[in-house]
């Protein structure tokens, strides 16, 4: 009875640390626990043959058990049988399918905007699949630092898109595809990571594009997307020539100072337009954009910009004592940076952080007396908006 009791504790101990983990263990080490199991239960001196204890595990789990010897020096080693393996597995794989099956009911935005694209068709991964590659990747579930992570967020979308035949398109595949024809240009080149199941088809992405032009097309207005729409905002714009080989164009930026106060935020212009039509065209229509001519000529009017008063500004004695300390520390110290970098170390600035966003591209040089009267019916209407 007390070996039939050690016997028991022996098993259980089996089940615990080889099956349960997947671990193997020696079968002199195995020997060992039984030996100790012997003696808990009041045997003096056992001496149990490991060959003879070896048979009897074979009796008891049969080809559950997987008994491997590479040399006579490295012993026997006790595992479970990989067929056992094998089923685990792909009861893993099932379960794992299942999960990613359900994504499928999160359905993609109609038309796209760029929040979908950056977000991606499923909200959040199958948290047992980002559990699943962290153990393959580390040994433990318990999160780890951003390598891993980004490893373990990449791997599990490329599970879903490939299981879903890119019927679910996470963000990395959507991201990866627009920037990759966004910076090569090349559809060779999409197609072969596309085939790999890494990013979405040139064909897709063009069709992305497409709708994403055609809202910003009817949206018709000249503040650019990110920018705010609120009064007593400061907002100014600058225009200038922008040369490109042959063509001269006019590219026009808008900075806008943040608020200071997150109460006093407005919420961004966002670029998603209810009534854009859904489509699948991958080439856009554009409406008529040529500008109202001008065909007066401007006349030409004279003024006096003389100054009335020679008045120094407040801060001119300062800036004269800055000029003199920072060329005496070029003279004394050969790492001192130069005036504007040395200046911007000592300087506070109170000025509230900017925004820049890009306006509409004028497709003609700005001495043109049409792209001047143009330019200012923009400047109109962006003061309005």
């Amino acid at each position: 009875m007390k070996q039939e009791s050690a016997f028991s504790q022996l098993l259980s101990h089996i089940d615990s640390e080889i099956f349960l983990k997947n671990k193997s263990e020696k079968l002199v080490d195995v020997n060992r626990v039984y030996i100790e199991f012997l003696i808990k239960e009041g045997i003096e001196a056992p001496t149990p043959d490991s060959y003879h204890l070896l048979s009897k595990l074979k009796e008891h789990y049969g080809n559950k058990l997987q008994v491997n010897q590479e040399s006579k020096k490295q012993g026997i080693y006790l595992s479970l049988e990989h067929n056992a393996i094998k089923n685990d597995i792909q009861n893993v794989a099932l379960f794992l399918r299942r999960k990613i099956w359900k994504l499928r009911e999160s359905k993609l935005q109609n038309p796209i905007s760029v929040e979908a694209i950056r977000d991606g068709q499923c909200s959040s991964i199958p948290a047992e699949l980002s559990e699943f590659y962290r153990i393959l990747y580390t040994g433990s579930k318990d999160e780890g630092n951003q390598r891993v992570e980004r490893y373990v967020k990449s791997s599990a979308e490329d599970d879903i898109y490939k299981t879903t035949r890119g019927e679910v398109k996470p963000s990395k595949h959507m991201l990866l595809g627009m920037g990759l024809k966004s910076i090569t240009g090349s559809r060779k080149v999409q197609e072969i990571v596309n085939h790999f199941g890494h990013c979405i088809g040139y064909h897709t992405a063009e069709e992305f594009e497409t709708q994403i032009a055609a809202k910003i097309v009817e949206k018709r207005k000249v503040l650019p997307d990110g920018l705010e729409e609120r009064r007593g905002l400061s907002t100014i714009s600058a225009w200038d020539n922008y040369d490109e080989s042959m063509y001269h164009d006019t590219q026009g930026i808008c900075i806008q100072n943040e608020p200071t106060s997150a109460a006093i935020m407005s919420e961004a212009v966002s670029s998603i337009m209810s009534t854009a039509v859904p489509t699948k065209k991958r080439s856009l229509e554009l409406p008529n954009n040529e500008f109202e001519p001008v065909r007066k000529k401007p006349k030409i009017s004279r003024f006096s910009f003389a100054r009335k008063t020679k008045r120094k500004p407040a801060n001119y004695k300062t800036a004269i004592e800055r000029d003199v300390a920072w060329t005496i520390s070029c003279k004394t110290d050969k790492q001192t940076p130069m005036w504007s970098g040395w200046n911007s170390t000592i300087t506070k600035d109170d000025l509230p952080a900017q925004k820049i966003g890009y306006l509409a591209n004028i497709g003609a040089p700005p001495t043109r007396h049409d792209v001047i009267n143009e330019t200012l019916k923009r400047n109109v209407t962006l003061a309005q908006e």
